[in-house]
C-alpha cells in the first residue's frame, strides 16, 4: 500500500507538500497523509490532496469513499512516519492516548511499521520527551533523529527508502503513484 505520513503542527509541516511531491516523483511510491488539527494551521487540505492525489485523513474526514474508517484502512500501510512529531503527539502516543487522526493512526498501526520523527522545540526541556521516545522505542517504533530530539527530512526519507526498499526512478518517477517526470527539481 505504500506509506502514510502523519503530521503534527510545526513550521516544518508547511514544507510537507513539496517533500511528498518529490518522494512520489523520485520513487513512484504511493503516499497518503494524515493531518492533526495543528498541521492544518500550516498547510491546506487542497495542497495535501493535490500532492497525494488521494483523500486526506483529518479530523473532519473519518471515513473513506466506501464508508470504512480511514484509520483502519491507513493502518494497513507498509510504513507510517509521524513527521513532524510534536511534543503533544509524542506524549499522547507514548501514553496510548487517542485525541486526533495522527494519534489514532499510531494506535491502530503495528508498531514495527511506525517511525517517529520528533520535532521538539529546542527551548523545551527535553527530559520528558526523551522518556516518551524511549517508551515508543520499547513498543517497537523506530525513533529517528538524535539527542536534540529533532529528526530532519533526510532521516525520514532515508528510513522510508530502507523500509520500503525504494529505488530512485531513472525517469523521475514512472510508477503508478508517480507525480511525473516533468517535475522541476528544487530540493537538490
Amino acid at each position: 500500500m505504500g506509506c502514510v505520513i502523519a503530521s503534527g503542527g510545526t513550521i516544518e509541516t508547511a514544507l510537507l507538500p513539496g517533500r511528498v511531491l518529490f518522494l512520489r516523483a523520485d520513487f513512484g511510491v504511493d503516499v497518503r497523509l494524515a493531518l492533526s488539527p495543528g498541521a492544518l494551521e500550516f498547510m491546506t487540505l487542497t495542497a495535501a490532496r493535490a500532492v497525494t492525489g488521494r483523500e486526506v485523513y483529518h479530523q473532519n474526514a473519518q471515513f473513506d469513499a466506501s464508508g470504512a474508517p480511514m484509520h483502519l484502512a491507513l493502518a494497513q500501510a507498509d510504513a507510517l512516519v509521524v513527521y513532524p512529531a510534536t511534543a503533544r503527539i509524542l506524549a499522547e502516543c507514548a501514553a496510548g492516548s487517542v485525541t486526533c487522526p495522527v494519534t489514532r493512526l499510531v494506535a491502530f498501526t503495528p508498531f514495527d511499521r511506525v517511525a517517529i520523527a520528533p520535532a521538539v522545540h529546542p527551548q523545551m526541556d527535553p527530559r520528558p520527551y526523551r522518556r516518551h521516545l524511549e517508551r515508543l522505542a520499547e513498543l517497537g517504533c523506530a525513533v529517528l533523529g538524535g539527542e536534540d530530539l529533532h529528526a530532519d527530512w533526510g532521516a525520514v526519507k532515508g528510513w522510508l527508502v530502507a523500509r520500503l526498499g525504494l529505488v530512485r526512478s531513472e525517469a523521475g518517477g514512472s510508477g503508478a503513484g508517480s507525480a511525473g517526470a516533468d517535475v522541476v527539481r528544487l530540493d537538490q
